[in-house]
């Protein structure tokens, strides 16, 4: 009877174990991957404070740094939680600050931004589905287009935008700068 006992506890114990894994699991699944939204707002606006709440601030090189691998999902799904609106920061402002986070300027190609992947790859993979609503501002963004963009990180979908091949599709950058934005109001706001 005592081995029964220590067998079903045994079982119980990992039935637990098992049950917290797959909650884990669960949870790992959001715009930011195995972290909440809120754990990311602390890390993302740590160091960003002051542009976050004051558009002629400068963004700093921290800032930058907390920002350059994390997905534009993440990014806007961070900037609609309810913990960022008690922040009490200006989501339009908020917008702004990853737009200088690659330090590309017209036309330079940036190694590195999109891991493995050349910037002329990614700008096939991410706009496929964005052609209309990066050319029109008043067209709707599919989602399609925001699926495309959900693990691209913020540095690679701004060394996109500044890339050569880019800037040959005619595609207005203020206008491409606005998909993320569009995105993420229209699918992640509460």
């Amino acid at each position: 009877m005592a081995m029964m006992m220590k067998s079903f506890w045994l079982v119980m114990v990992l039935m637990i174990v098992a049950v917290g894994r797959f909650q884990k699991g669960v949870e790992a699944s959001g715009a930011c991957g195995k972290f909440s939204t809120d754990r990311m707002l602390t890390h993302v606006f740590r160091h960003c404070v002051k542009p976050a709440r004051d558009v002629s601030a400068p963004v700093s090189a921290q800032c930058c740094n907390s920002l350059v691998d994390v997905p534009i999902a993440c990014y806007y799904a961070i900037i609609f939680s309810n913990a960022f609106e008690k922040l009490g920061i200006d989501r339009q402002i908020a917008y702004t600050i990853p737009q200088p986070v690659g330090g590309f300027q017209k036309g330079v190609e940036a190694s590195g931004a999109c891991g493995k992947f050349s910037t002329d790859r990614m700008l096939t993979h991410v706009f496929r589905h964005c052609v209309k609503p990066a050319r029109d501002v008043s067209a709707p963004v599919s989602a399609q287009c925001c699926n495309s963009l959900v693990d691209v990180p913020i540095a690679c979908y701004y060394a996109i935008i500044f890339s050569n091949a880019f800037e040959k599709l005619g595609i207005d950058r203020q206008i491409a700068y606005t998909i993320p934005q569009r995105c993420a109001h229209t699918y992640h706001h509460h």
